[in-house]
């Protein structure tokens, strides 16, 4: 069975290096499950069935020549010590989801050479042609794991600054042997806010009155600004119609902040 899909994505140095993506997998159990009870067994099937609907997901990529979990401006300006670490020993934990997986294995010198990073995203490389030139565009974007949860579900951030369907856009071009890297992220509104789904096409917004509304957005851009630098900010959210009342909120919230 066929369970990797080769891509070639453009690298900094050497030109290019080979992105696989999972088109595959198999579950191998470790204990057996003969002598458990119905309870357990009930479970087992619940938490394989997520596990399967997970996995299936048509966005898991690995390289075992390039570093996927950091965007190219970032691995241009690494030093040697950097480079000397493997990929799951310097790997950015926010896009390695396969972390929790990889804990009890490469912790053993002789087997963390086989330990790479999974990242979870969408990776698109096409070759374009404008005005008379050639070059290669590409889009990759990283799905951060913390916060992760089904939209309207999760919402906002938590106490740590993290805010739900986080996601690090980087687009690259390639021309004649320059690269240029240009970086971007978008996240949830960086407040303690939620909108549970209800039988209602567009959930209401509910923004909690609580006190510390200021010192989770003020983490959240601290984790900003130590890994991005200076930042832009750009409202994405709708001021017309029924998201009017959201925007109304949430700007009374952030304006002070700002």
């Amino acid at each position: 069975k066929q369970w990797y899909q080769r891509r070639v994505a453009i690298t900094a140095g050497d030109g290019q290096s080979i992105v696989w993506k999972m088109s595959g997998y198999e579950l191998i159990p470790f204990v057996e499950s003969r002598s458990a009870s119905e309870s357990v067994k009930q479970l087992n099937e619940k938490y394989l069935n997520l596990l399967n609907k997970s996995l299936s997901a048509d966005s898991f990529y690995f390289s075992y020549t390039y570093d996927l979990t950091h965007t190219m401006q970032r691995l241009s300006n690494v030093d040697d010590s950097f480079k000397s670490l493997t990929y799951m020993e310097r790997g950015d934990e926010r896009f390695t989801w396969n972390r929790y997986l990889m804990s009890q294995i490469e912790i053993c010198p002789e087997l963390a050479g086989f330990c790479l990073p999974v990242v979870y995203g969408v990776l698109s490389i096409t070759t374009c042609s404008l005005m008379g030139k050639t070059f290669d565009f590409v889009l990759f974007s990283r799905r951060n794991l913390n916060r992760i949860g089904v939209r309207y579900f999760v919402r906002g951030a938590d106490d740590d600054g993290n805010v739900a369907n986080n996601v690090e856009t980087e687009q690259i071009i390639r021309h004649n042997g320059q690269v240029a890297s240009h970086v971007n992220t978008r996240g949830s509104i960086p407040l303690y806010w939620s909108q549970r789904s209800n039988i209602t096409y567009k959930p209401f917004v509910k923004l909690f009155n609580k006190e510390n509304q200021k010192d989770v957005f003020v983490r959240h851009m601290q984790q900003q600004i130590a890994l991005y630098g200076k930042n832009i900010c750009v409202s994405l959210i709708d001021d017309k119609g029924k998201k009017k009342e959201k925007s109304t909120d949430c700007d009374s919230a952030l304006i002070p902040l700002l």
